[in-house]
This record gives C-alpha cells, sequence and structure tokens, in this order.
C-alpha cells in the first residue's frame, strides 16, 4: 500500500509539473481569462474590456493585466473579428508566412473565406506585425462592404495627408458610421498601431451596430457563405463581384470576357483568374473591367480598339485581366461599348478606347489604348457610360455629357457630337 500510495504522489506530483510548464507557455493576450484587471480601473475602455472578458471575446495576461494600451497583431487583430461575429468558413490560403502549425492558421482561413484580407504584393500576411490604425478600417470596411468611393470624411482631420491613398474610402466610410473616430487634436493618426483597448471598443460598435440594425456584411446568410456584392452585364455576358473579392463571369466568351484564361462560353459562373481584392466591376460590349482596393484597375476581353488600356489596340482578345497602363488611385469605373472611364479620387475623369465620337471627352476623335483625361471638367462624383457616350456627375449635382448625339443623349438642346463635357439643360418646371 506505501509503495502504491508513493507511486500515486509521484505520479500527481509529476502531473502539476508537466500541467504548470504547459500553462507557462501560454501567455498570449488570449491565455487569462480574469476579469478583475488591475490596470484597466478608470481606464476609458473599462467597460468594453470587462464586457467582452466576461463573454469570452478576449482575454488578458497571466499577471492580471489587460495592457489596454498596448498595440495588437494583425493575427490576433483577424481572430477577433472571426471569434466576435462567429465567422466559421475557411478558405484555402498559400501566404508565405503562415504555416500550418501556427495558431492564427485557421484564423487566417476564415478571414480570406469572408472576404476582409488580401494579404500584401509579396504573397505575405505578416500576421506577427502590429497591425495600424488604418489598416484596421480597411478591414471593418471590407467586412462590412462599406462603399469607398467617397473620402470626404477624413477631411477635417489635421493629419488627412499622411493617409495612405488605398485607406482613405475605407476610413472616411468607417469614420461616417461612427465605428472610428480622430484624437483631441484633431488628428486620425492613420499609421500608428491600433491598442489592444481601441481594438475592443471598435469591434464593440461593429457589432452592436451589426446587431441591431441587421447590416450585411456578407457573411451573416445562413451557410456563412461569402455572397455577391455587385453585377454587371455586357452584350452577352454577365459578371459578378463576391464579398471575398473574387470576380466571376458568365455567358458568350469568344473574346475572352469571361477572363476564366479560355474562349469557352460558359453557362454557370466560372471565376476569373488572376484578380482578388477587387471592389467595383464593370462591363462593356465584349470587355470586362475591374477596379481593385489599390486603386489600380484591370480589364480583359476584347482590344479591338484599346479599351483595355494596356498600351496597345492589337485588334485581339485577352482571356485574363492585364493592368490599365497609367492611371492609379481610382473610386469608381464605368464600360461602354468599346471604351473605359475611370473616376480618380481628385474627382478627374479619364478614358480609353473607342473615340470615333469623342466619347473619350479629351478634345479630339482618336482612339488611345492608354487613358487620357477628360477636359474641361473636374470635381465629379459619379460616372456612367453608354454605347458611345459618356456621362459624370459633379459634385454640385450638375451633369455633364460628351460623345454621340444622334438621339440627343447629351441632354443640351441640341443633336451634334461633342468631344468635350457640355452640361445637361434643364427645362424649367
Amino acid at each position: 500500500m506505501n509503495i502504491q500510495n508513493k507511486f500515486t504522489k509521484r505520479f500527481i506530483v509529476l502531473f502539476l509539473s508537466v500541467l504548470l510548464l504547459m500553462t507557462s507557455t501560454i501567455s498570449t493576450s488570449f491565455a487569462a481569462t480574469n476579469t478583475s484587471f488591475k490596470d484597466i480601473s478608470g481606464h476609458w475602455a473599462e467597460k468594453e474590456i470587462n464586457d467582452w472578458t466576461s463573454k469570452g471575446l478576449i482575454a488578458g495576461y497571466e499577471d492580471s493585466t489587460f495592457k489596454p494600451d498596448n498595440p495588437i497583431t494583425r493575427a490576433e487583430f483577424i481572430a477577433l473579428v472571426n471569434r466576435s461575429f462567429n465567422i466559421k468558413n475557411t478558405a484555402q490560403i498559400n501566404f508565405s508566412d503562415v504555416k500550418p502549425s501556427d495558431w492564427y492558421y485557421s484564423d487566417i482561413q476564415k478571414a480570406k473565406a469572408a472576404g476582409f484580407i488580401s494579404g500584401y504584393e509579396d504573397n505575405t500576411m505578416r500576421p506577427n506585425k502590429s497591425i495600424t490604425r488604418q489598416e484596421a478600417a480597411s478591414i471593418i470596411s471590407r467586412l462590412l462592404n462599406l462603399k469607398n468611393t467617397d473620402s470626404s470624411g477624413i477631411s477635417n482631420f489635421k493629419d488627412a495627408g499622411k493617409i495612405s491613398d488605398w485607406a482613405k474610402g475605407a476610413i472616411s466610410s468607417v469614420v461616417k458610421q461612427g465605428y472610428m473616430g480622430g484624437y483631441p487634436d484633431n488628428t486620425f493618426k492613420p499609421e500608428n498601431f491600433i491598442t489592444r483597448a481601441e481594438t475592443v471598443v471598435v469591434l464593440n460598435r461593429v457589432k452592436i451596430n451589426s446587431t441591431n440594425t441587421n447590416t450585411n456584411t456578407g457573411i451573416n446568410n445562413e451557410n456563412n457563405q461569402p455572397t455577391v456584392k455587385a453585377i454587371a452585364a455586357g452584350a452577352y455576358h454577365t459578371v459578378a463581384l463576391k464579398n471575398d473579392g473574387t470576380v466571376w463571369a458568365w455567358g458568350w466568351n469568344d473574346c475572352g470576357q469571361l477572363g476564366d484564361g479560355t474562349t469557352t462560353n460558359r453557362t454557370i459562373p466560372v471565376q476569373v483568374k488572376g484578380i482578388s481584392d477587387v471592389v467595383a466591376i464593370a462591363a462593356g460590349m465584349y470587355h470586362t473591367v475591374a477596379l481593385k482596393n489599390d486603386g489600380t484597375v484591370w480589364a480583359w476581353g476584347f482590344n479591338y480598339y484599346g479599351e483595355l488600356g494596356n498600351g496597345t489596340a492589337d485588334k485581339d482578345s485577352h482571356s485574363t485581366p492585364m493592368q490599365v497602363k497609367g492611371i492609379s488611385d481610382v473610386k469608381a469605373i464605368a464600360a461602354g461599348m468599346y471604351h473605359t472611364v475611370a473616376l480618380k479620387n481628385d474627382g478627374t475623369v479619364w478614358t480609353w478606347g473607342y473615340n470615333h465620337y469623342g466619347e473619350l471627352g479629351n478634345g479630339t476623335t482618336v482612339d488611345s489604348s492608354t487613358p487620357v483625361q477628360v477636359k474641361g471638367i473636374s470635381d465629379v462624383k459619379a460616372i456612367a457610360a453608354g454605347a458611345c457616350h459618356t456621362v459624370a456627375l459633379k459634385n454640385d449635382g450638375t451633369v455633364w455629357a460628351w460623345g454621340c448625339n444622334y438621339y440627343g443623349e447629351l441632354g443640351n438642346g441640341t443633336a451634334v457630337d461633342s468631344s468635350t463635357p457640355v452640361q445637361v439643360k434643364w427645362q424649367n418646371n
């Protein structure tokens, strides 16, 4: 009996030692579940931190601290988004710095499936890098499918000039929605790392608003699958943009307008190859256009008149996306029959492709295979393209048009084509 008791005691001591060793190695921000943190009393985010901790959404450290003003990593931020919105579906990932053995591997798979992350151009995710406020705003904007075409919401910040072009629309959107705000000195501090306390408060606002208004985050449908958020139609093909930033197309494909690397017609959607992180789409007669979140424009399909904007009018078809040359910082796109239109964040309009009727608006009737600026118009906030004419809406509410006017489509009281914008006239009531 004594031998057995000694053996039992030794086993218990060994077991507790191993358990203690395992516990001591888990010292991340998700380890402890203490709700009486000694460093948040009187903190501006104390209420939200305690609330989230009690719900098991976030935890503190083993020394009973929360470290509210410490930065949070990209992986931790992504994990909190997944946890607070109960995101479960996963997608394949191939980031060079994310391994299946990493604790955040499945969280990044979920974020990819939900469409709110895309990674960097070098195919890295940088999960252990602290996340900036502008990166956090971009993630929230994608999560909620906010429209990022208006950057007016950042104009009052003293440091608006420090906000990256790719983040302006997203920050404007989240600020207008009340999810994020500035500091008492009227700055946004876009390049500062978002703190643990700020993260909890911001995501708490998002969660409450989504619950109260039934906001469509694109991840709350019955099967928790990415859904379609935009559509466009060409002459004989259809295009869809999903919430995960991928583009899908179906229909006639003789000119490669479906973008799947073939010229085979499709009766069900196929994914466009080699493009992701897309925020807007447009369809011309036989070509398709996509705007990426970084402000670049990509096109595929028919290129007889240079409508793909790649510097050539090779009278050929291209079945995969290629980047439009010489243009960036774009916030909206449109496609006519054989011409393409882009609106930049600075309010200028740029066009390329067919120009027989002056639809490019640059004062000529010469086709262009690269973007040219429309003359005599600025401060534009929306664009549209007809078969052979183009229309722009200015911030002052006036409408301007150029190109073919055979049927009076320019609205200026004549039936004369115009290669520069003319103002649409309105009858007196």
